[in-house]
């Protein structure tokens, strides 16, 4: 069988099949009590976590893992590591930040994939469960516990993707890796083949973030604002057992 095609049937089937599971979620969690609103988020981001951490093992114990592409370094691993905590804990502040980090850079890993392998292998179940996985958690916490997305939020993301592209070109650096991909562009297709040679895509990139998570903030400020609604969210999760 053929290796994957962005835009193909089997891409936008998948794609579709988000969006549905996504908004069934959704349906059910409004309908659902508080404490059952808390695990079926932090169901859907478990599921992530463990495709991610099922990937690593079966990579090491088939001898096939390789450092400088499959450890946990890209922010969407690390997103998928930490957010069933998140969600558990009650974040309210790292729900905000993963907000613009899942809407503004795992989907665009959803409509232009770094992918290989085809339909029906578990590469390709890993890869869209796991960044799917990321998306529809946090589509389904901000819309279910009815978050409202500030200016802080925005910032807040804005400053920690700094700490972590310092960090992992460090770790690129060290290793001779190519993680967030700030040595190199990704050999199959993506929205930085549009932004320049290296190093300025870097550079455009993060002027690409900055358009993307005002885009993702706006719909936030032209909806009627409710001052007490984020005191309401950490009200209503802290009184869940």
């Amino acid at each position: 069988m053929s290796s994957f095609e962005s835009f193909s049937f089997q891409h936008f089937a998948t794609l579709i099949f988000i969006v549905l599971f996504t908004y069934a979620a959704i349906l059910i969690g409004r309908k659902s009590n508080d404490k059952m609103k808390m695990w079926i988020g932090y169901s859907i981001a478990s599921l992530s976590f463990a495709f991610l951490v099922i990937d690593l093992i079966k990579r090491y114990f088939t001898g096939r893992l390789d450092i400088l592409v499959d450890l946990p370094f890209f922010l969407c691993d690390l997103v998928a590591l930490i957010l069933p905590v998140i969600i558990f804990q009650r974040n309210r502040k790292w729900l905000g930040i993963i907000y613009f980090w899942a809407l503004a850079g795992t989907s665009q890993a959803l409509i232009t994939p770094d992918l290989e392998s085809h339909f029906l292998t578990f590469d390709f179940f890993r890869y869209f469960f796991m960044h799917g996985g990321i998306v529809s958690a946090i589509i389904y916490c901000i819309v279910v516990w009815k978050i409202k997305i500030t200016w802080l939020d925005l910032w807040n993301a804005v400053l920690y993707v700094q700490f972590y592209i310092i960090g992992v070109h460090a770790i690129n650096l060290i290793l001779r890796s190519n993680y967030s991909y700030t040595m190199a562009k990704p050999t199959n297709p993506t929205v930085l083949d549009f932004l320049g040679v290296w190093p300025w895509y870097l550079f455009w990139a993060e002027v690409l973030m900055m358009v993307l998570f005002v885009l993702l903030l706006l719909p936030f400020l032209i909806l009627k604002s409710d001052k007490n609604e984020n005191l309401a969210f950490e009200s209503e999760m802290n009184r869940i057992d």
